[in-house]
């Protein structure tokens, strides 16, 4: 199983070298490299035979767990494009990024199926739908899926796409970032290069692999020929157990998911002994967290910054001295520079935006050269973000030059949640802004002003529950606070930094 130039040559290459070494687990369950590699080969041939092409793009909407991966491997050798989408995702978002995607095929989870209903699948082009466990109500059982033989290699381009994997952006709309099997290649060897995952070193992944961080690891595993626990989620009463059983040396975490980690060790100690990494991104870490990590482990935090379109190109030395509060070194196979509005390098110690370049980013956005072109400039992807070189080369994150909001660890575009809110008949005009949180980097706070004689009039309550309906739950705003009328600028525009400023003091008076 995989063809030259195929990402899945990772995978064979570690089934050859270390057959019989764990490659994954999840709870009770075990598969080596060997094993891992034929159940993923007569996936792929089982998709070929009920009609998947070589070029055909894979939907998969699954939790944490082994037939995530093998159906990643699978798609990977038989050159199909894997599409991942966000666990938490409601009917609407799933179906606008199975639509965009022109995904033919859906793989489910019992676990999130039942989200899926409101879909018109014939609407969205879906050929076929799978369901892991028994089939039901149009889902064919995934389980009976793999072929009695795995398929042929199949030869591919390195340039050929591998994966769709989807982020919010700036505008509201869904972009696909589109890597090829050549980005996913350079992605294993950076993450492998900066974390060291080989043989015998055991990796827990208790966020989601759907989401860049997670599956960038689960190459670097398959590169290394280490074991991954992939965990079922970063709550603590299975992480902390996990780390005990199996040993565990590398961990991934979203900030939340260390201020919970580290609240519940120190309530009720572990033995945590075996760990000697824990990496952490997707926004800043209090440093009174930092700090009792410390106490509790012997070892400081890993801090890290990356993005769906570049995974983690800025990290603290994962094993040596780090910079408590900065963002880290460029990682490995990354360049990294600060520039101002006219893309010249800032001097040091000046804030400008963070471009960075690598093998290891994505290629385009699908289907979008306009926010390809805007992104991708000479080689160089423009994050959006505002940072800072201090004079030893560390770089500090000072900012978004976007106006995304990230709670918990994910992005959270204010005018996706506008478009809902003024779909309100009563709601005149709609701002939402993003504040600063101890345990969760921000929460997603918004402001309306109401149409003239509205009645009954809606409670701030009230428009939250609407929201609720339309939206996933992390995208709905903590609290809405109605206005007899927003702030505007002296062209007339909503003044959002006025806003972003009132909102600690409004938020302190609730």
């Amino acid at each position: 199983m995989g063809g030259k130039g195929s990402v899945s040559e990772l995978l064979t290459t570690s089934a050859a070298t270390t057959p019989d070494e764990i490659a994954l687990r999840t709870g009770d369950d075990a598969w080596t490299f060997r094993e891992l590699a034929e159940w993923s080969g007569r996936l792929a041939r089982g998709l070929h035979d009920a009609g998947a092409q070589a070029g055909d793009r894979i939907a998969f909407f699954m939790p944490n767990c082994a037939e995530l991966v093998a159906g990643y491997w699978a798609c990977f050798a038989a050159g199909l494009t894997a599409v991942p989408l966000n666990h938490r995702y409601i009917a609407a978002d799933a179906g606008r990024a199975i639509s965009h995607s022109g995904s033919t095929v859906v793989i489910a989870h019992p676990e999130l199926v039942d989200r899926l209903a409101p879909l018109d699948w014939t609407e969205l082009g879906v050929e076929r739908r799978y369901l892991v466990g028994a089939g039901r109500d149009g889902w064919a059982s995934f389980d009976d899926l793999p072929a009695s033989r795995a398929l042929e290699p199949v030869a591919l381009d390195r340039s050929a796409d591998a994966m769709i994997m989807y982020t919010s952006g700036t505008t509201g709309n869904p972009k696909g970032a589109v890597y090829t099997h050549d980005g996913l290649r350079a992605l294993a060897e950076a993450v492998r290069a900066e974390y060291g995952q080989a043989a015998g070193v055991v990796q827990l992944l208790p966020t989601p692999a759907s989401h860049i961080g997670a599956f960038s690891n689960v190459l670097g595993g398959a590169l290394g020929g280490g074991p991954t626990v992939l965990g079922a989620s970063a709550d603590p009463d299975v992480v902390l157990p996990l780390i005990e059983r199996w040993r565990v040396e590398l961990m991934q975490l979203l900030p939340t998911g260390l201020d919970d980690f580290v609240e519940a060790d120190e309530h009720e100690h572990h033995d945590l002994s075996s760990l000697r990494s824990v990496t952490v991104g997707g926004d800043k870490i209090p440093m009174d967290v930092h700090h009792r990590f410390a106490e509790l482990t012997g070892f400081e935090v890993t801090e890290e910054i990356g993005m769906t379109e570049c995974s983690h190109y800025v990290s603290n030395p994962p094993f040596g001295k780090k910079r408590l509060g900065s963002a880290g070194l460029p990682t490995a196979g990354h360049e990294v520079r600060v520039v101002d509005h006219n893309d010249a390098e800032v001097a040091t110690g000046k804030t400008g935006q963070i471009l960075v370049k690598s093998r290891a980013m994505f290629d385009r956005y699908l289907d979008n050269p306009s926010a390809t072109a805007e992104t991708l400039r000479d080689g160089w992807l423009r994050t959006g973000d505002l940072g800072r070189f201090d004079a030893d080369g560390w770089l500090w994150f000072m900012g978004r030059a976007k106006q995304v909001i990230i709670r918990a660890g994910s992005n959270i575009v204010p005018e996706e949640v506008e478009e809902i809110l003024y779909q309100h008949p009563a709601v005149r005009l709609a701002c939402v802004v993003g504040a600063p949180d101890p345990h969760l980097g921000q929460t997603v706070e918004a402001y309306v002003e109401l149409e003239s004689g509205a009645a009954p009039a809606p409670t701030g309550e009230q428009l939250c529950a609407f929201v609720a309906d339309r939206v996933a739950r992390y995208k709905v705003p903590d609290h809405i606070f109605v206005l007899g009328e927003l702030p505007r600028t002296g062209t007339g525009k909503l003044n959002r930094r006025r806003l972003e400023t009132q909102v600690t003091a409004d938020l302190a008076s609730t």
